[in-house]
């Protein structure tokens, strides 16, 4: 299992930021 840590000021959480981390993740093949 792996443990990504997406830091930063999200408040209140938006789809935009959902958005970015699935590009991540994918990014990482994870």
């Amino acid at each position: 299992m792996r443990l990504t840590v997406f830091g930063g000021t999200f408040n209140p959480i938006h789809i935009g930021h959902l958005i970015l981390a699935e590009h991540v993740r994918t990014a990482l093949n994870a």
